[in-house]
């Protein structure tokens, strides 16, 4: 029976373990010519070092082909850190190299924070042209209640239903102009316990 091409090209790698690589070194050695599998094993092994020592003179010269332009890439590359290292560095040339290594990085988190404030922008704008203020009240935990809101717009109310209790009162204006004078609606939850919206 043949040996298996992973064993004889463990054999020739030399990482066929010693007890196996002498057996196998018996078998070749002393292989008949009436013996086709021993004598096709031989071969085998012939051919695959062959192909090895192919494979090894192919990256030689590959190596050697490559020596000169590498030797030259070294010597460019020692004389730009030399000449680096005597050159004065002014803070105009730091900044400059600053900005051309983290120069997207700027952009990036000027375009992010742009993006930002125009989605607070337009989250906060209301369609009716309406803005609204939320005050959050300080109070002790065992009164406070929930946030109130105040809404400034134009416009006048002819009723007003609350849970609780309503105040509304106006505020004049430091001027004569009466329309500039500002109505204020406080409301106060009652205390029956209900939660929910005002």
């Amino acid at each position: 029976m043949p040996t298996r091409d992973e064993d004889l090209m463990r054999y020739v790698d030399g990482e066929l373990p010693a007890r196996e690589a002498k057996q196998l070194d018996k078998r070749l050695a002393a292989a008949a010519s009436e013996d086709r599998d021993a004598v096709e094993d031989r071969a085998r092994v012939a051919a695959m070092r062959q192909l090895g020592d192919v494979v090894r003179a192919r990256y030689d010269l590959a190596a050697d082909e490559a020596a000169p332009r590498l030797a030259d890439m070294w010597s460019r590359l020692d004389r730009a850190l030399a000449s680096r290292d005597t050159e004065p560095v002014t803070l105009a040339a730091r900044i400059a190299a600053w900005w051309h290594d983290f120069k997207s990085h700027v952009f990036v988190g000027a375009a992010c924070a742009a993006a930002a404030a125009l989605v607070v922008f337009l989250l906060m704008r209301r369609p009716d042209g309406q803005s609204e203020v939320v005050f959050v009240p300080t109070a002790p935990p065992e009164l406070n209640s929930p946030p109130t809101k105040v809404m400034a717009s134009e416009g006048e109310a002819e009723s007003l239903e609350v849970e609780g209790t309503a105040t509304v009162f106006r505020i004049p204006s430091e001027g004569d102009d009466e329309e500039a004078a500002t109505t204020v609606i406080w409301i106060t939850p009652d205390d029956s316990g209900s939660e929910g919206p005002i």
